[in-house]
This record gives C-alpha cells, structure tokens and sequence, in this order.
C-alpha cells in the first residue's frame, strides 16, 4: 500500500481504539493509606496506554472486595464525569476521599478506606457497562489462608460427593433387581423417583468438588507466581507494590482486556469414581 494508504489505516485503527476504549487500564491500586482510620490518601490509577486519546466519560471504576475463595462482593463505584479525556501515557488517579488536581483531581468521596489490605480488584467499566480492566492484588498471608480453607472444604465436599455417588448406586443396583407383583411396580416407581434425585444431587456434589479444585488450582498458580515477582507474563504483569516495606509480600495483578478467573484454569483431575 501506499504511505497514503497506510496513514489512513493507521488513522482508522486509532480512531477504532480509541472508539472502543481499548488501551485504557486499571496500572496500579495504593490500597494501603498512611491517613490512620480513613485510609482517604489510597488511590487507583487508570492509564491511557495507547497511541490515540480516548474519552473515558462515564466510565466506573469499581472495587471488589475480597473475602475468601469464590467470594466476591461489589463495593464502591467511581464515575468519570463527562467530558473526561485521557491522552496517549496519561496517568489520572481516583482517591477515595482526598482531591489532588495534579492527577486529575477525582476522588470517591468515601469517608473511609475502600481497598481492603488483605486483597482484593479494581475493575474499569465502559459506559456500556463492558469490562475494560482488572487490577488484582492479594497478601501472601491472606493467599494462604485461602489455599488452607479450600483444601478444608475440598476436603468436605469430597466426602460428601462419596456420599451422594453411595447412595445414588444403592438406588440403581435396587432398580436393577426384578419386580413383578403389584407392589414390586410401585415399588420400582419410587425408587426411580428417588434415583433421579440421588443423581441430580452427585451431579450437584461433583460440580462443587470441580469448582473448589479450580479455585485451589489458581490459588496455588498465584502463590507460584507470588514466588517469582518481577518475572514476565503474556497475559499479566506481576509487580511488588511501591508504596511501603511492609507491602512487599504482596503479589499485583494487572490485566488490560484479559480476566483472570479460576472458571478459565482447566481441571485435569478425573471426577470418575471407582
């Protein structure tokens, strides 16, 4: 193609990154405030990491709070008022309740701390309510009390898992047996009844079994990679905090336009029983 050519394209594609708010990310979350009680000097940074300016009016900003493997909640949610437009390396910062102009001057206004210590995710939302951005972060402690209570209740649902697979086995080998009399058929009718249950319930029991050993799986992967920091990822930076001594045992998690979810480790373990 001509140079023509190619600055259109290259126009194009900006035009269509910057449209689709593509290169905007959550960089960096100072979750532990200095301010004693209120934490009001936390912080989380979005960055234009693109080439082209990018309007990021009504975009959020959401904390998620950790508490524990496979729980979540919705905290607090920033808006960015409109007009706001970031220009290609420009960094603003969103404090919970402190205004500093220097770096954009937005605050959540949260007369206490938003980021919880132990762990927890900054999300970044397009005004299409589309996930743009994550920004995950956990302690070590805290990572292995997770890795200790799944293990806990893994454990626990295994045990009920045999449970539930005993009982739907008892029922299947009584529906086997040969029935011919008035009884026997009605019989046969609630056992089959009770059959379908027993195995909608082991169906139940396994899903759980499966989605705890995901969960212990990307729990362990993040304890790995806690080991090696400041090693590279394709799909997620892995960084110390900058912010005080005491966070150094803390593993960073950004992911622009990737999510990082357990449900997306595969499960090789075998759930066939014996």
């Amino acid at each position: 193609p001509s140079e023509s050519e190619s600055d259109g394209e290259e126009e194009s594609s900006k035009d269509k990154e910057a449209e689709e708010g593509k290169g905007v990310i959550i960089s960096n979350i100072n979750y532990k405030g200095h301010v004693k009680g209120t934490e009001s000097d936390e912080y989380v940074e979005i960055t234009n990491d693109s080439k082209s300016t990018i309007d990021i009016s009504e975009y959020a900003v959401v904390d998620i709070n950790h508490h524990g493997t496979l729980k979540e909640t919705v905290g607090t949610t920033f808006v960015f008022p409109t007009p706001t437009e970031l220009t290609p390396g420009q960094t603003v910062k969103v404090y919970t309740n402190e205004i500093h102009p220097e770096s954009g001057g937005y605050s959540f206004h949260s007369r206490k701390a938003i980021w919880n210590n132990k762990g927890g995710k900054g999300v970044l939302m397009d005004r299409d309510d589309n996930e743009i951005s994550q920004f995950v972060y956990i302690s070590r402690k805290q990572l292995l009390t997770d890795i200790a209570n799944t293990n806990t209740q893994l454990d626990k649902a295994r045990l009920e898992r045999q449970v539930k697979n005993r009982e739907w086995r008892r029922l299947r080998k009584l529906n086997s047996r040969p029935m011919t009399t008035r009884e026997e058929k009605i019989e046969r009718r609630e056992i089959r009844a009770n059959l379908k249950i027993a195995a909608k319930e082991f169906t139940l029991a396994s899903k759980v079994v499966t989605d705890l050993k995901k969960a212990l799986k990307a729990l362990e992967g993040q304890l790995e990679q806690m080991k090696k920091l400041g090693s590279s990822c394709s799909k997620v930076d892995i960084h110390s905090s900058d912010f005080s001594d005491d966070d150094s045992d803390i593993e960073s998690q950004r992911c622009a336009g990737e999510d990082i979810n357990v449900s997306d480790i595969s499960d090789s373990e075998s759930e066939s029983e014996s």
